[in-house]
């Protein structure tokens, strides 16, 4: 999309496994809960995930160019570093991912990836619940930063967000629990906030959560902000 909401470029993803060899992936979809009918069994890819790689990270990362998308498939569980312009997939990786979301570049060559890690549990207790894992793909590495054994317990089937500090510390987003949490380099809990439940069972959704890099006094100048007294007539 362009600046003005123009649409510049098209890309069909089913062709692209297609053309890369990857189409293996494509076939190996498994949704039990959409039956053999409804729009549950259409939804072969399920894209959750888009980023680009930027120009002032580009040199960080040997196998990629500045421009190239790094894209996240749910469904096969299949993460990929694609050239919109060749679409060529310059990387790709798979296993041990389990419906993942939100990969990103993370620097130093790294690729963070909020891991679901679903097990059809309620909590995540067969595969050890949800988990942020590091892959470097010009060195064929891979790191679990999160959970550590000083961890608490952390999963969500579905949704998931991560978001990686200055200072080293992850902004966590447990969504189907409506928990947010910053975890510090060791995964022990820096603090957290819970949506309150709605009924004895269930709580709301949260999608998202972003840290911000914003002082009190900017947030409270805010019309819609509670600190803004101005505002109140």
């Amino acid at each position: 999309m362009g600046e003005n909401g123009d649409l510049l470029q098209n890309i069909n993803v089913l062709d692209v496994l297609y053309a890369n060899d990857l189409e293996r992936y494509a076939v190996k979809v498994n949704q039990p809960e959409a039956g053999t009918d409804g729009p549950g069994t259409k939804d072969l890819l399920h894209l959750n995930d888009v980023e680009p790689l930027s120009p002032r990270m580009a040199d960080e990362y040997p196998l990629f160019d500045a421009g190239d998308l790094l894209v996240s498939l749910r469904e096969p569980h299949l993460v990929f570093v694609l050239d919109p312009d060749t679409k060529e997939t310059k990387w790709h990786a798979s296993a041990p991912l389990i419906q993942q979301h939100d990969p990103d570049f993370v620097g130093d060559g790294w690729i963070g990836v909020f891991d679901n890690n679903e097990d059809f549990t309620e909590r995540g207790t067969m595969l050890g619940g949800s988990r942020i894992v590091a892959m470097q793909p010009h060195t064929d590495s891979m790191e679990v930063r999160f959970p550590t054994s000083a961890s608490d317990p952390f999963y969500t089937d579905i949704r998931g967000k991560f978001q990686r500090m200055p200072n080293g510390n992850m902004l966590l987003t447990e969504a189907q629990a409506g928990r947010v949490v910053e975890v510090d380099s060791t995964g022990q809990t820096v603090w957290e906030w819970v949506h309150p439940p709605y009924d004895a069972r269930q709580v709301p959704v949260v999608t998202k959560a972003t840290r911000l890099n914003l002082t009190r006094q900017q947030v409270d100048a805010w019309a819609c902000s509670s600190g803004n007294t101005s505002a109140v007539p």
